[in-house]
């Protein structure tokens, strides 16, 4: 499930969530297609992963457009930072690529939401280097779709990404490594946070200061919100929301009016009314952390 949450001074959340919204139906189009050719839809574990994918992919190109600065600029932070690239699991992933060619050789490019062709051309993109080089990990991650999506639209995109290896799987080296060595251009500016890489530690954001940005884009994939039986940095409760909104005020400071957070979440099985419900009281807490100015907007993808 996704959760969309969207603070918007002088213009209409509500209006601004629908906005974003558009590309959803290619993400269905998307889903069913895989299902139909495979009978699976399974990339990096989860079709999810691609819906998640595409509608970042819309945000970050909508907030381009809607830059307060001369210089269009999105500032973007990542709570639960991935590596940089994945190795995709399943074979109904070549169902996805042959969506992404076809797309692009009848130029509906053309007719869809900037950011979800931005997706599409970057998996596209991204098999055929990996075609070349064999890597198996060629799968972009949450900041690099971002990325192509901001840099796609010709504005600047500062990345601060929070990762604290809770998961033992040695990520912060990756990073480490993919940011020193990477091969984006001088547009891509990322950092990681220090040791041990938590978003819930003061210690690990940035000194507080005034930070040009015409939008920021906050994302967030937890491997779970609000787990019964779990605990760890690798996971999220509606109580980390409102010390993000904290977090962010403290160390952005005068941040833009206009703020987005995309939040990735598994809804506890159990009951069917799980998904609205977590929609319900994730919304709550981000409301009463970041909705204090302006007009705001939340809504949930199942």
């Amino acid at each position: 499930m996704l959760v969309f949450c969207l603070r918007r001074v002088m213009l209409r959340a509500s209006q601004v969530g629908r906005d974003m919204l558009v590309g959803l139906p290619l993400v269905r189009q998307t889903r069913q297609r895989m299902r139909e050719d495979s009978g699976v839809a399974n990339v990096r574990h989860n079709m999810g992963t691609v819906q998640e994918h595409i509608v970042l992919s819309c945000v970050a190109a909508w907030l381009c457009d809607q830059s307060s600065l001369d210089e269009r600029s999105v500032q973007y932070i990542d709570t639960h930072t991935m590596a940089p690239y994945g190795e995709p699991v399943g074979n109904d992933f070549n169902c996805l690529l042959d969506l992404a060619t076809r797309l692009k050789q009848h130029g509906i490019h053309t007719a869809t939401p900037r950011g979800a062709a931005a997706y599409f051309q970057t998996v596209r993109n991204r098999y055929l280097a990996h075609s070349a080089d064999r890597q198996p990990r060629w799968y972009p991650t949450h900041f690099l779709h971002a990325w192509h999506a901001v840099s796609g639209e010709n504005a600047n995109f500062s990345a601060y990404l929070f990762e604290n290896d809770d998961q033992g799987d040695g990520r912060r080296e990756l990073l480490k490594r993919f940011i020193a060595n990477h091969d984006l251009g001088g547009a891509f500016n990322a950092v990681l946070a220090p040791a041990p890489g938590s978003f819930r530690e003061p210690k690990c954001w940035p000194e507080p200061a005034e930070r040009a940005s015409g939008s920021m884009l906050i994302m967030s994939d937890p491997l779970e919100m609000e787990p019964r039986k779990r605990s760890g940095d690798s996971y999220m409760h509606l109580h980390d929301i409102e010390q993000l909104g904290d977090l962010v005020g403290k160390h952005y400071l005068k941040a833009s009016t206009l703020l987005s957070h995309v939040i990735f979440c598994f809804a506890n099985p159990g009951s069917k009314d799980r998904y609205s419900t977590l929609t319900k009281r994730l919304s709550q807490s981000w409301l009463a952390a970041f909705g204090t100015n302006g007009d705001t907007h939340c809504c949930g993808v199942k």
